[in-house]
């Protein structure tokens, strides 16, 4: 009988029930995250949060705390979650400095922290000697204590966070600022705005260190996180003993005498002079270097502090279901214990662990594991897949190995997004094992699709299945969803693969892969295109007309082009694919967003050469000008002549009813970018005002989806007064990153697109790129959408030209796109300004009907006979199939027959009706 793992532990009582969290920072000196369980969340590691001398009441010092100065590293850690009783966090405070604008310096979180703070403290200046606290329930303007509080002075801050479960947005947040504790809970000196969006959860406490000019200088101590005041105003030094142990220990059996080791970390303070930490099995020792070993670790508290790495390791020494582990002091009394399940495992003959026990290992044990591979890093970018004849699991990092090696590695179980996996040693050991043997083809384990799940790390086979979702190309690092039956698995296409850019099967197929995982998900990771029985092939981004008898413009969302700290880790290589992608695209006009760093768009532009460029002034978030996106142009000195490039919308009053601060319009400053120009093709010029955007982006967070949404659909309304007001008659081009689609809202619970008002004035404006949602295509890698979009002005509809928009593929031609350069696809729209469709329209083009729809291939308009109109259809991969132009009898026979010939499935047709255009989805049988 299999014994299960199990765990109980013994915890002496040293403070109240009610505390969540008891943070003393009593830790070595040094850097916070270096001592200690904080970890860094934003900051890429600059200016350390440093631990120092700690401060008290009265200004006295005590221990150890942290000092915080200037921009840099974010710290946070976690605290079991709250999402009903009130939570207090209490801490000391003494500010050195602060700025006149102020900022925020704490805040809270759900326990995955994200970007949706709450509870925000902050301080600013108010003369040269005192300074003021606020409060922020979320992202809304801090409210500020009417009192000053001295400089160098240490006071205490008690946050209070009350959960209102009436509707979602009527939690209160408080902040109180005392000069010592006190037992009855007071008012509170101030209360943050009332209106934004509630936490669903707290989890998380953080400490931030802000904007560089704008952040204050100050010493931070003694942090509680609780459920009552009274808990809150303990101020001093807890008593606290963590030791790191994992859930259940295990010992190997078996001729090989190898013991299992553990990597765990002890944490306490206390008092006492001298800790040791032992056990009541024989087989266990403890060592704080992995090579010294003891029958027990000594531990000295400094400052009253302790913060240990050591290894445990476990000889089998017969069999014992559980050990007592035991704190202990100099005179032996037990100041903690914890009753641990000890379970044998049985080794192979080549002494490794099988990999399905490996798989219920804890983390950080230290195995040999051998099996064979069956997906490699060349195939999968930074992981393998290996498995013995008990099972499979995943292995970080490239070794060199390829799909067939048999392997014996040293490494060390871990888990990354709920997945078991195997690592490199952070530490190799000189017994370390990395050894090869020999390579043979490991075949599949057929399997059923509804079985996946009992597979995890295997190679398998699944046959007769089908894509849910069959239109477009694979894309790079998304998921897709097989079905067979009433049954589904999500299927993840990497983008190291060479799968990208391969059109999807449309009817049953075979493919094979290993089975992985992704938090609760199962996964079929397949490894080549020689893994699927059929697939398709890599359509050609064709351009028919010469690109020099044309207006083309790109828009592209180049994500954090140049960010050290955002987007594609490597600067240097990001800017080399963007810079070959559009040289090869040779556009007139390219609207790129998210540009980040000045110097490598100058130096993108410098090296296309015959090309001009510039960006808006407007960035997003008031953030400092090197470290915010920005929309920027690049035009053709040949085709375009730059008259002015400016922001709009800079002088718009605040809106009535806004959903938050108007300080987060548009972005919270990334204004839409005008920039009108003189195009010359051919002979033929036109005026052109181009206006680039990057509208909100989205969030995942339910409290403030909905609020999202509806700030960027008032900030599009401005866009479009301002535009019809003060542009009526001008030739507009609307692109960039709309981060909505124009069908539907992306948004989840809502329907209608935030681009609706354009969508709806069909009169005067018209969406080209409309077409690739039609055809199901998606811009944004990993999602389901277009949300990269151009819309045109009534002035232009006649000179669409006819390839109208397409999704460009850059990803086929680079390695690892998604990580390397963007987030987004490329979007072409081309202009054909030497021709305009003639004759008059008699009926509005919205009055126009295609029928019989669906069809078997014969096809009406309905619409005059003596009408001239230009046909335009392709089919669901995106390829233009028929490019017509003539009066509607004409039309309609070349469509009929066209569709005659076609195969089943959906296409999509647009017809251009003197200034006017319309796009249908035709069903054809």
């Amino acid at each position: 009988m299999k014994k299960a793992f199990f765990y109980f532990f013994i915890f002496l009582a040293y403070s109240s029930s009610a505390q969540l969290l008891s943070e003393s920072f009593s830790y070595p000196s040094g850097a916070l995250t270096a001592v200690s369980s904080w970890v860094e969340h934003s900051g890429g590691g600059s200016n350390p949060i440093q631990v120092t001398t700690g401060i008290g009441l009265n200004n006295t010092t005590q221990g150890n705390g942290i000092y915080i100065s200037g921009g840099g590293q974010d710290v946070n850690r976690t605290f079991v979650s709250q999402n009903t009783t009130p939570v207090y966090t209490a801490f000391l405070v003494k500010v050195k400095e602060a700025s006149v604008e102020g900022d925020y310096f704490f805040h809270l979180g759900a326990e995955q922290l994200g970007t949706n703070f709450k509870a925000r403290v902050f301080v600013k200046s108010l003369d040269a000697g005192h300074v003021s606290f606020g409060i922020s329930k979320s992202s809304n303007a801090a409210v500020y204590t009417s009192e000053g509080y001295d400089l160098n002075k240490t006071y205490l801050l008690v946050v209070k966070y009350t959960f209102n479960p009436t509707s979602g947005t009527d939690d209160v947040v408080e902040l109180f600022v005392l000069e010592g504790a006190i037992d009855k809970e007071p008012a509170a000196q101030v209360q943050a705005a009332s209106g934004e969006y509630d936490a669903e959860s707290l989890g998380t406490v953080a400490i931030r260190q802000g904007n560089n000019s704008k952040a204050p200088s100050l010493w931070f101590d003694e942090l509680k996180i609780t459920n009552t005041w009274k808990a809150a105003m303990e101020t001093g030094p807890s008593i606290s003993y963590s030791t790191g142990l994992p859930n259940a220990v295990f010992s190997y059996a078996g001729a090989c005498n190898i013991s299992s080791m553990f990597t765990r970390t002890f944490t306490a303070q206390s008092t006492e002079k001298t800790l040791y930490l032992n056990a009541d099995y024989e087989g266990v020792e403890f060592s704080k270097d992995s090579i010294n070993w003891k029958n027990k670790l000594e531990l000295t508290p400094a400052n009253g502090a302790v913060y240990q790495p050591y290894f445990l390791r476990i000889t089998n020494k017969g069999q014992k279901d559980q050990i007592t582990f035991s704190v202990t002091n100099e005179s032996e009394e037990v100041l903690n214990s914890a009753l641990l399940a000890h379970t044998t495992i049985n080794l192979k003959s080549d002494c490794s662990v099988p990999i399905a026990a490996i798989r219920n290992l804890p983390e950080g044990e230290r195995v040999l594991a051998s099996g064979r591979v069956t997906a490699s890093a060349s195939q999968m970018g930074s992981f393998n897949y290996i498995q013995d004849t008990s099972g499979g699991i995943r292995l970080e990092g490239d070794f060199g190995f390829e799909e067939g090696d048999s392997v014996s590695i040293s490494v060390v179980k871990g888990v990354l997004n709920q997945e078991p996996i195997l690592a490199k040693p952070v530490t190799p050991a000189p017994s370390d094992i990395w050894l090869v043997y020999d390579n043979r083809t490991v075949l599949p384990i057929t399997i059923q699709l509804n079985e996946a799940k009992n597979y995890a790390g295997s190679l398998v086979s699944i046959a007769d299945v089908q894509l849910v979702d069959k239109n477009f190309v694979f894309l790079p690092n998304t998921n897709e969803k097989l079905s067979a039956g009433n049954n589904t698995l999500a299927m993840r296409v990497w983008s190291k693969t060479d799968i990208p850019g391969h059109e999807k099967v449309a009817g049953t197929f075979g493919v094979a892969g290993v089975i992985g995982q992704y938090r609760d998900e199962v996964q079929l990771y397949p490894r080549t295109t020689a893994d699927f029985t059929v697939i398709g092939a890599v359509p050609v981004n064709a351009r028919p007309i010469n690109p020099a008898e044309t207006f083309d413009l790109v828009t592209w969302n180049v994500e954090w082009f140049g960010s050290p700290a955002f987007g594609p880790a490597d600067d240097s290589l990001q800017y080399y694919n963007v810079r070959n992608t559009l040289v090869e695209l040779d556009a007139d006009v390219y609207v790129l967003e998210e540009v980040v760093d000045l110097n490598y768009f100058s130096t993108l532009v410098s090296f296309m050469g015959g090309y001009s460029g510039g960006c808006s002034p407007a960035v997003s978030g008031g953030g400092e000008p090197d470290q915010a996106q920005r929309v920027c142009f690049i035009f053709k000195d040949e085709t375009v002549k730059l008259k002015s490039l400016k922001p709009l919308l800079t002088g718009t009053q605040p809106i009535a009813g806004y959903p938050d601060t108007f300080e987060r319009f548009w972005a919270s400053g990334r204004l839409p970018a005008l920039m009108e120009c003189e195009v010359s093709i051919n002979g033929v010029t036109r005026n052109l005002h181009i206006v680039g955007i990057h509208a909100r982006a989205n969030r995942q967070d339910a409290a403030e989806r909905e609020m999202v949404y509806q700030m960027r659909k008032i900030d599009v309304g401005v866009l479009k007064d301002t535009l019809d007001t003060y542009y009526p008659d001008a030739s507009i081009i609307v692109a960039g990153d709309f981060n909505d689609d124009v069908d539907e809202s992306v948004v989840t619970g809502i329907k209608e697109s935030s681009y609706k008002v354009f969508v709806d004035d069909k009169a005067q404006w018209q969406i080209p790129t409309a077409a690739l949602s039609a055809l199901g295509q998606k811009s944004y890698i990993g999602y389901d959408n277009v949300i990269d979009h151009v819309m045109i002005s009534n002035e232009l509809v006649a000179s669409l030209g006819s390839d109208g928009s397409q999704l460009q593929l850059p990803f086929i031609n680079i390695a690892d796109y998604p990580n390397t350069t963007s987030d987004h696809l490329p979007v072409l729209t081309r202009f054909n300004l030497l021709k305009e469709v003639e004759g008059p329209l008699s009926m509005p083009v919205d009055s126009v009907i295609v029928y019989p729809n669906p069809t078997y291939g014969p096809i009406k308009l309905g619409i005059s006979r003596n009408q001239k109109i230009a046909a335009h259809m392709l089919n669901m991969t995106g390829q233009e199939i028929l490019d017509i132009k003539g009066m509607t009898d004409v039309v309609e026979d070349k469509l009929s027959k066209k569709l005659s010939k076609s195969a089943e499935g959906i296409y999509i047709l647009r017809l251009s009706i003197g200034n006017q255009i319309k796009t249908y989805k035709i069903v054809k049988k």
